[in-house]
């Protein structure tokens, strides 16, 4: 509630004109005599006056009213909501090879002010600057702008690894409040990961198949030295072998019956407990090493000739 102050000008054009023309309040420039009823409108802005108990001074004269008005002025108008900002969405997906990953901002609706809001990287399972370049700044929404975006460049390398996470958030806004998503994950997929094999029996990298021998590819093979050179010796041998059976459409359906076994054995390790996981991990080590010594063994033997 605001005090207001009358100047002597503005009672004498009160009395001239029965109360027309409104004095100036404290901070306020009323154009217009409220009603006897105690309250009026100017603009969008909603204007209530007093007099000196606090009561509404309804009934009285214009004239009358000015008298006793001259107390306080109260406003019942409502600061504007300010807009919210956030993230387009929760999740991203960027290809390891792709350069750059776009991240795009909304504003809510367009303000007449700036709007200004920070974003920053943060490492999830992909760290910086091994997998990405680590990326922060602060985003500019000037007038009638709604939409923004800043990238987050990638790092392409020759390694074998599951599907790796950056985080990403938005904060301190000005002229505006965070929405939601204000946090969200960038997944970059790791483009040395396709099955060639199994991808060029199923025709597509998106077979049902080929999604669980990946979930068992990350999760077992991927965890471990030996599983890890299994899979390096597999990628770099099958690629001119997936030409083959490409070229050679008769051969899919045979690689297929081949492949269920595999497929099978995969679909039980991933579908199972933490501690039964383990056992099966365990269980592929200890076979990778009985093969990598009767191997050795093997190549040690000199053949005898009589």
């Amino acid at each position: 509630m605001r005090k207001a102050k009358f100047s002597l000008i503005s009672i004498l054009l009160l009395l001239l004109t029965g109360g027309v023309v409104l004095a100036e309040g404290n901070g306020y420039d009323i154009g217009r005599w409220l009603t006897s009823s105690g309250g009026g409108t100017r603009g969008s802005e909603h204007y209530v006056v007093q007099d000196v108990t606090g009561q509404a001074a309804a009934g009285a004269s214009q004239s009358e009213n000015f008298l006793l008005y001259a107390g306080f002025l109260t406003t019942t108008s409502s600061a504007p909501v300010p807009p919210t900002v956030a993230l387009s969405t929760a999740t991203y997906s960027v290809g390891e090879g792709d350069g750059n990953a776009t991240i795009t901002v909304n504003l809510s609706a367009a303000s007449a002010e700036t709007v200004t809001v920070g974003y920053a990287t943060s490492d999830g399972t992909a760290t910086a600057p091994d997998d990405y370049t680590a990326a922060s700044g602060t985003l500019t929404f000037n007038s009638s702008e709604t939409s923004k975006t800043f990238s987050v460049s990638i790092v392409d390398d020759a390694v074998v690894e599951i599907d790796e996470a950056v985080y990403l958030s938005l904060s301190n806004p000005s002229n505006a409040t965070l929405g939601e998503p204000s946090t969200a994950v960038l997944t970059i997929v790791d483009d040395e990961s396709g099955c060639f094999i199994a991808t060029a029996a199923y025709g597509t990298p998106i077979a049902e198949e080929i999604q669980i021998l990946r979930e068992f590819r990350d999760e077992y093979l991927l965890t471990n030295p030996v599983g890890q050179a299994l899979v390096d010796i597999y990628y770099s041998v099958s690629p001119p072998i997936a030409k083959f059976i490409t070229e050679h459409p008769s051969l899919k359906p045979i690689v297929r019956t081949g492949l269920v076994p595999a497929v099978a054995m995969s679909t039980v390790a991933v579908n199972t407990s933490a501690a039964e996981k383990m056992a099966i991990v365990g269980l592929l080590v200890l076979v990778s090493v009985a093969v990598a010594i009767w191997a050795t063994r093997r190549r040690g033997k000199v053949p005898k000739y009589i």
